[in-house]
Parts: structure tokens; C-alpha cells; sequence
């Protein structure tokens, strides 16, 4: 819906709805229109200009045969009232006005002394994120620096926190050491990342520009509602604040709580007797005179008690090493040169000391050498030890071979053959001897059979004469025979080994009787 220009009538469209509304506004509109217009009088032309009242004011002040003025071209100066916002300008100061730098110039003085301060980084000191490491930073400056002199200010924020003994180097200059305001090299944990810390170039350091808080302090080491600035920041305290009075001792401890007294805790007097306390310990400002006595402490006083106990007498003082007998009790010695494991048997255990006296339960106990008497008497040295005595635990073992020893006589050709002494075997051939009468048969041959041996020497005798014998014998497999009569001539007869006996040829008559020996 559109509407007109100078009462804002409404006009609707062709798709416009008509609305009563919209004509009964727009009619009202008209009525207040008209009400505020003049009517036009007969004879009267409507002027172009408005006539005000300022102007009809203006007309009736005008005296009666005044005429129109005209301002002369010029007048003298004097005649102008100067005041604060209206004065003459002398020749002199227009030439000094004139001398004054132009906009453009004092913008350039304005821009160079701008860059000028900017360099002065004494007097406008410069601010940088760092870069680099923990103990070595790196700040860069716009406008770059080309020396740090003596003064030289800048602030830093950290990108890390530092390590021990940083460095600051600006804009790739030489670095110089980060310390505190008392030239302190930082400790590691100083210098908070993302914290500001303003420095000054003097000497061959950047100095902190001014103190700041220090100290490792936490709210629980400070007073509570009290603050405190730190290497971490203000921090507020949360130590509380506690009441004195009296602690008076007793069996279970007394405790106070942790925090600050503002009154004084008075611990009630305990009375502590001397004798009950022992030496080198003190309570309640009592010296103790109990004396302390070692592990191992040597007493002097023992008694036997009854048939196999012991008394002890135990010097007087305080025992407090535990660690004797497994750890269970103190304990005092009583030194007896005898008291040795050398003097007990191994099988017995006495106070605690174990014997060592090897004990011998079963027979055939080895003897650790023999020898003979002077006497002739045979000695026996047996192994130390205990023995009962008797069969199955007292026998004394003898070899062969230290018998041997012991007498050299015991050898197997000493000993009968067929017979053993101690295990050694004898070699010795017994004495075989035979004798007997035979008579000769044949030629005067004497033959002997059924001996038990075999003859190694063998004899006859002819009896009648008492003057021929003859004799035989073997001697390492060679025969020897002879003969011999009482001329003195000797024939070589017969002579035969036989089993179990032997032959002698002699020559003679058969059915003479001889007598005869044979020995083996």
C-alpha cells in the first residue's frame, strides 16, 4: 500500500484490501489539515515571505524619519573594542608566526623524534616473547638494536620456564647472563613462563629492573589472612592460628595442633628419679645414673644349681641389646678355658656349646697306625674319639699292612704254606722226609714208590759193608748222582725221579737189603 507525499494518506493497490480503518485515518488526517489553515480575506494576496513578530518588533523601534545607513569603507582601529576572543595581529607577530614549522615539517620532526625514542631503549625500554631454550633465550626487538649499552632496558616474557643460569640475547647480539636484582644468577624455576620480567643492561649482565617476590613459600607456611608474595605469586596464608595453655604429661602423647601460638604452652614438671632412668638419657632435665651395660658383659659369678643347672650372677646396670639368642634376650658371659667343644663329646650339647670329641658307635674302627713295644708287645694307636667299649663299638680295626709294618717278620715266606696269618698268606714248604729198608731187585736197582712227595735228594746204604752209600738229588733240573764205596771210588748209578718216589741203580744183587732216605 503506497501513501502521499505531504499527509501520508493511505492509498491502496489493486491487491490491496480496502479497510474502513485505513479511510477513517485518512479523514482525520484531513480534518486536522484544514483546521490549521487560514482563510483567505477578499482584496488580500498571500505573501510569498513569512512576517514575523521579530521583524514586526523590529519595524515599530524605527524612529520616525530614519533613512538607510551605509558603513564607510574604512575606519581607524581605535574604534574597535578588543577583548579575549577578538585581538589585532602586529607585523612582528605575523613574522613570527610565519617562522613556525609547517604541518608536514613538524610531522617529520614529530616521526623521527618518534623513531628516535624508539631506539632509546634507556628510555623506552623494549618488550619481547623469548624464543630459544631454558638457559638460553632469544628476544627480538623492532627496531632492531645495534649494541646493548650500559642501561639498555627490556621486558621479557618467557616462552619456558628457565633452567639454571639463563642468558638473554637480543636480536642475535652477544648473550649476556639473566640475574636477579643483586646480581644472583636465577636458580631453575625463577623465571615463570608467561610471566613479565623487566632487566637492565649493567655491566656485562641484564639485572632484574626491580625486586619482586621471593621464596618458596607455601600457604600453609604462612599465618592465616596473611599474604605474602612469592616466586609463584601472592599467595594467602592458611597456617592456623592456636591457643596456648598447659600440657601436662601423661601415659598416652599429648598432641597440639599444628599452626601459631599466640599464647604460651606451659608443660606441666614432671618428677623423674635418677635411679630409674638410664645413663646418658635424660627426662625432664633428670640424668639418668642406671649404667648401661653391653651384650657380653663378663661376669665373674657362676655356682652350680642343683645336679645340672648353672647360676649366674648378672652385674647390675641396663641390658638393651636384644640381639643375643636369636634376638630374643640380653646376655652376659662367664669365661671358662675348659668350656670348649674339644672337651665334649660330639654327641652332646652343653649350654648351648656342641662337642666335637668324635664319638665311635660301631666296630671295626679303623687304627690310625701300630707299632712294637720294646718289650715285643704290639701297640695299637687308634683315631680320636669316644668309645663305649666292648664288642660293636669298641673294636680297634688292624690291616694287613700295618702289621706288616709293625713287624717285618709277617711275610708269606715266613709262614707255612697253606696257612694264613692276618690275611697273609704263607709260602713256606713244610720238611718232607721219608725213610725206610728195601731190598734190591734185578740188577741191584732200589726202587721206592708211595711217598707222599716227590723227592728232590734220596740215599741208600748197604748196611753188611757200612762202607757204600749212594745219594741222589735235583737241583734246578739238573740230576747229580754219585757213589761211593770204601776205596774211595766213585760210579755214577742210576737215579730217577718217580712219581712219589725215586730209583737208584747200584749194581748189586738183587735181594739185598738197603736202607734208604728221601727228602723233598
Amino acid at each position: 500500500m503506497q501513501t502521499t507525499g505531504n499527509l501520508g494518506l493511505k492509498k491502496p493497490e489493486g491487491t490491496d484490501i480496502v479497510d474502513i480503518a485505513d479511510l477513517n485515518g485518512n479523514m482525520d488526517i484531513l480534518d486536522n489539515a484544514v483546521n490549521g489553515k487560514v482563510d483567505k480575506v477578499t482584496g488580500k494576496q498571500l505573501s510569498t515571505n513569512d512576517y514575523t513578530a521579530a521583524e514586526k518588533t523590529k519595524l515599530a523601534g524605527v524612529a520616525t524619519g530614519a533613512t538607510n545607513y551605509t558603513h564607510p569603507a574604512t575606519h581607524p582601529a581605535a574604534i574597535i573594542v578588543q577583548d579575549a576572543s577578538n585581538r589585532f595581529v602586529t607585523d612582528a607577530e605575523k613574522t613570527t608566526w610565519n617562522a613556525k614549522e609547517t604541518p608536514a615539517g613538524a610531522a617529520a620532526k614529530a616521526d623521527a623524534a618518534v623513531a628516535a625514542a624508539k631506539t632509546d631503549y634507556i628510555r623506552q625500554p623494549g618488550y619481547a616473547a623469548t624464543s630459544g631454550t631454558a638457559t638460553a633465550y632469544s628476544a627480538v626487538l623492532a627496531p632492531a638494536p645495534t649494541t646493548i649499552p650500559d642501561g639498555f632496558g627490556i621486558t621479557i616474557v618467557p616462552h619456558v620456564t628457565n633452567g639454571a643460569s639463563p642468558t638473554l640475547s637480543v636480536n642475535g647480539l652477544a648473550a649476556a647472563p639473566l640475574k636477579d636484582q643483586k646480581g644472583v644468577a636465577y636458580a631453575t624455576g625463577k623465571l615463570i613462563a608467561g610471566k613479565p620480567y623487566t632487566f637492565r643492561r649493567v655491566g656485562t649482565d641484564f639485572l632484574a629492573d626491580s625486586a619482586s617476590g621471593s621464596g618458596n613459600a607455601v600457604a600453609g607456611d604462612i599465618r592465616a589472612g596473611k599474604t605474602a608474595a612469592t616466586d609463584a605469586g601472592d599467595i594467602t596464608g592458611t597456617l592456623p592460628v592456636q591457643a596456648g595453655g598447659t600440657v601436662t604429661p601423661g601415659a598416652t602423647a599429648v598432641v597440639k595442633p599444628a599452626g601459631i601460638y599466640d599464647e604460651a604452652i606451659t608443660v606441666a614438671a614432671v618428677t623423674v628419679p635418677a635411679d630409674k632412668v638410664l645413663a646418658g638419657t635424660t627426662i625432664a632435665g633428670t640424668a639418668g645414673t642406671i649404667p648401661i651395660k653391653a651384650n657380653g658383659t663378663a661376669s665373674a659369678l657362676a655356682a652350680p644349681s642343683g645336679s645340672t643347672g648353672l647360676s649366674v650372677g648378672v652385674p647390675v646396670g641396663a641390658y638393651l641389646d636384644t640381639s643375643g639368642f636369636g634376638g630374643q634376650s640380653p646376655f652376659v658371659n662367664i669365661d671358662d678355658p675348659d668350656f670348649i667343644a674339644a672337651n665334649f663329646r660330639a654327641d652332646k650339647n652343653i649350654f648351648g656349646k656342641q662337642g666335637s670329641i668324635p664319638v665311635i658307635t660301631v666296630g671295626g674302627d679303623p687304627a690310625i697306625g701300630v707299632a712294637r713295644w720294646p718289650d715285643g708287645a704290639l701297640a695299637v694307636y687308634p683315631s680320636e674319639g669316644y668309645r663305649k667299649g666292648g664288642a660293636g663299638a669298641g673294636e680297634l680295626k688292624v690291616s694287613t699292612a700295618q702289621l706288616k709294618l709293625a713287624d717285618s717278620a709277617l711275610a708269606p715266606q715266613n709262614i707255612m704254606n697253606g696257612i694264613s696269618i692276618f690275611g697273609v698268606g704263607g709260602t713256606l714248604q713244610p720238611r718232607l722226609f721219608a725213610s725206610g729198608t728195601i731190598n734190591a731187585v734185578g740188577d741191584g736197582t732200589v726202587t721206592v714208590t708211595g711217598l707222599s712227595f716227590t723227592p728232590v735228594i734220596a740215599a741208600v746204604d748197604y748196611g753188611p759193608g757200612g762202607n757204600s752209600q749212594a745219594i741222589g738229588m735235583t737241583m734246578d733240573g739238573r740230576t747229580i748222582r754219585g757213589y761211593y764205596n770204601g776205596g774211595g771210588n766213585v760210579i755214577m748209578p742210576y737215579w730217577d725221579i718217580l712219581p712219589g718216589g725215586f730209583r737208584l741203580g747200584y749194581g748189586f744183587n738183587s735181594g739185598t737189603p738197603f736202607k734208604w732216605w728221601a727228602w723233598g
